[in-house]
């Protein structure tokens, strides 16, 4: 009677510890190499690899577990002899399904992260809308795009070279050589805050709420200007493109909201045809924007000196209601894709400045409004006149009065002197 009972309950344990057994078929599971072709983003792996392969590893484990307690009910049932030789069938079965599950996991790692140096698009789609990250870039934009305020026309011809990175903690804008305006021009983010460097100093401000952060900040709202002018070179000069939001009309043509100069929605409209292409490329796109005030045209060539997307040089000629046309250049030097390392972190000011270079002011930016960190750490409360002139934006800095005092008696009172004592001595 106790050797039927014990049967009976070690028959009960084992239909049981069966039913959890995971059938790899019928559940869908990828093994082996499947995992390196299913899906992989570079742009949407953080921390991709880790929660999948918790999830291989505790599957795998798991068919040993119950692998271990079947040899145990098999052997109770069985006798030793059979119980061995099902215990060694299914020890290799796991070994194998562990070695594959972990060998496909390695080499979809090992695919996504060469694909950061090596990846290429020639299909205008999934470049628009599924762009990996950019690891850096070098881009020359024509300097006829700046207004020119209190400087002479002859400034703004030319190009200006920028570098920037574009990564998932934020991004740089860095001005290389002949710069429109400071000698020292960067804008970056860090997953803390958003800043801006000048020959003169640092202005930084606050992302969280709690600690100042407000989409009135100035310093905020230039490097989400500065990061959309980023996105719009790479978006072949496409202006406020909404990359996660376009509709795709035909193969040849699209629409998108329009995003305004800080990357937020507006009730505008983007319409693009492509009219042509060459070996599969774009090379001529026609951008109509329609917004409740007014529309606008662009005509878009674009050049490459390789067969892969983005175009090497991009002239985008814009046509206001007016007719006039304002003809803007950028040419991409160089580009690179995928992930830096420590990328959730975004950039530092201290990432891009020079060595030995100690700012001479740095602006504290909160809830609207500048302060300047004196030498004790302490804040002082600063009008905007004198943190324009702390950190400049293109405008050349005020002439004093007492300048102008000094100038007018020396080049007109002088003169008017000499006069008076003259013709007094001619009349005596």
């Amino acid at each position: 009677m106790r050797v039927r009972i014990i049967g009976f309950v070690v028959r009960m344990t084992y239909f049981l510890f069966k039913e959890r057994l995971p059938n790899m078929k019928s559940k869908g599971y990828r093994i082996g190499g499947w995992y390196s072709t299913s899906g992989w983003q570079v742009r949407n792996n953080e921390g991709l690899y880790g929660r999948v392969g918790q999830k291989l590893l505790a599957d795998t484990f798991g068919v040993y577990r119950d692998t271990f307690w079947l040899f145990v009910c098999k052997w109770l049932m069985d006798g030793s002899g059979s119980a061995c030789v099902f215990g060694f069938k299914s020890y290799a079965g796991g070994l194998i399904r562990l070695f594959l599950v972990l060998g496909g996991f390695c080499t979809a790692v090992m695919s996504s992260l060469g694909q950061n140096e090596s990846i290429t698009y020639t299909n205008l789609a999934l470049y628009l809308t599924n762009r990996a990250w950019i690891k850096e870039v070098e881009i020359d934009f024509s300097k006829n795009r700046y207004q020119p305020v209190d400087f002479p026309p002859e400034h703004f011809q030319g190009f200006t070279r920028w570098q920037a990175s574009l990564q998932p903690g934020g991004f740089f804008f860095q001005c290389k050589s002949n710069p429109p305006f400071d000698p020292m021009l960067a804008y970056g983010e860090s997953s803390n805050f958003y800043w801006q460097i000048s020959s003169r100093g640092i202005s930084v401000a606050p992302k969280r709420p709690e600690e100042g952060g407000s989409e009135e900040n100035g310093r905020q709202i230039m490097c989400l200007h500065f990061k959309r002018v980023l996105i719009d070179a790479l978006n072949l000069g496409i202006e406020g493109l909404d990359n996660e939001r376009i509709t795709w009309i035909s193969e040849n043509e699209f629409t998108s909201p329009l995003l305004d100069w800080v990357g937020k929605p507006t009730a505008g409209q983007i319409h693009v045809i492509v009219e042509s292409y060459s070996n599969g490329l774009p090379t001529r796109l026609r951008c109509e924007t329609k917004t409740p005030n007014a529309n606008r045209v662009a005509r878009i060539f674009c050049e490459y000196d390789q067969p892969s997307l983005p175009p090497h040089r991009v002239i985008c000629e814009l046509v206001d209601n007016d007719n006039k046309v304002l003809r803007l250049t950028n040419i991409i030097r160089r580009i690179t894709f995928g992930v830096r390392d420590e990328s959730e972190r975004g950039f530092l000011p201290e990432d891009l400045l020079p060595p030995g270079f100690v700012p001479k002011v740095k602006l504290v930016a909160s809830n609207g409004v500048r302060y300047l960190v004196l030498p004790d750490g302490s804040l002082k409360l600063v009008d905007e006149d004198t943190a324009r002139d702390i950190v400049p934006v293109g405008r050349r800095q005020k002439a004093k009065p007492l300048i102008y005092a000094i100038f007018a008696v020396s080049f007109l009172g002088v003169p008017a002197v000499m006069a008076l004592i003259w013709a007094l001595k001619k009349r005596w």
